[in-house]
């Protein structure tokens, strides 16, 4: 990979990118790492494991060939594979002012997605053990001439969402929130805002909450959309639902007319909610 090198000043000159900002390179580990790692892991094992019985054998002789067997050629063959090389590159981002590269092994041409150009993103947030708070773990983006790009957490995935949501928004929630003005239906995946309330299509059977009949609205995680009706709850997962991370935006202005109170919850990992002037 080519790093600050000239290479990707030249792909961004190239591709009317704008100016160069960093890199993230793609790296997996060989198999003679991974498998002097385990040899190593085997031998250090080994010691403890072979103390006991070696002292009740009483014999030098056995005790050599046990350890030399077990634990000395285990370790020298693991020692002699981990010093190869750890990791090699399988691709890579060159991220610039406005916009990124994709680099892989197995495609010939680099792949190149303009911010102007990218008209949705979607975002998968899955909630793990090492936090208390769900992640984003990966986000893909999709541009006007059919291109896509995914990306996750190890590559970038959470940066992505984040500039995707701060540069695309401003050109996309403008025209999502006119629509709903004017009257039209918008629609993130299964979910539907009108002026008349709140579709869900998703379930087996479809619930439709007017906007009378909505006591409240949570918005979980930016991806979580639970309804809370007077009689009846429904919750409305929009995970790697194109632009579902603008839902907020058409539902808050929609709630504001019907004074329906929204609350915003587990936001700590999530890219900061910035109103815009629609």
């Amino acid at each position: 990979m080519s790093g600050e090198s000239n290479d990707a000043v030249a792909y961004g000159e190239r591709f009317g990118l704008g100016s160069y900002e960093f890199e993230l390179v793609d790296r997996i580990y060989t198999s003679s790492f991974k498998r002097g790692r385990l040899l190593r892991f085997i031998a250090i094992c080994d010691v403890p494991i072979l103390v006991g019985p070696l002292v009740a054998a009483h014999s030098f002789v056995v005790a050599v060939v046990v350890v030399s067997l077990f634990v000395v050629l285990p370790g020298v063959a693991g020692a002699v594979l981990l010093r190869r090389p750890q990791s090699v590159c399988v691709g890579g981002i060159l991220w610039y002012a406005d916009g990124f590269v994709q680099l892989t092994e197995v495609q010939p041409e680099p792949r190149v997605i303009r911010w102007q150009d990218v008209i949705w993103f979607s975002v998968r947030v899955d909630e793990l053990d090492a936090s208390p708070f769900p992640l984003i773990t990966s986000c893909t983006v999709g541009d006007r001439s059919g291109n896509r790009v995914k990306l996750p957490a190890r590559m970038g995935g959470k940066l992505l969402a984040e500039k995707a949501d701060r540069l695309v928004a401003a050109r996309v929630v403008p025209e999502l929130v006119r629509a709903f003005d004017a009257g039209d239906r918008v629609s993130f995946g299964r979910m539907a805002i009108d002026h008349h309330g709140i579709t869900d299509n998703g379930a087996a059977q479809q619930r439709f909450f007017a906007w009378d009949a909505i006591r409240s609205i949570d918005i979980d995680a930016r991806v979580d959309i639970t309804v809370h009706g007077h009689r009846r709850s429904r919750e409305i997962s929009l995970n790697e639902t194109q632009n579902a991370f603008f839902a907020w935006h058409v539902i808050e202005h929609a709630a504001a007319s019907a004074n329906v109170p929204i609350r915003y919850v587990r936001e700590k990992n999530m890219p900061p909610r910035v109103p815009l002037q629609h």
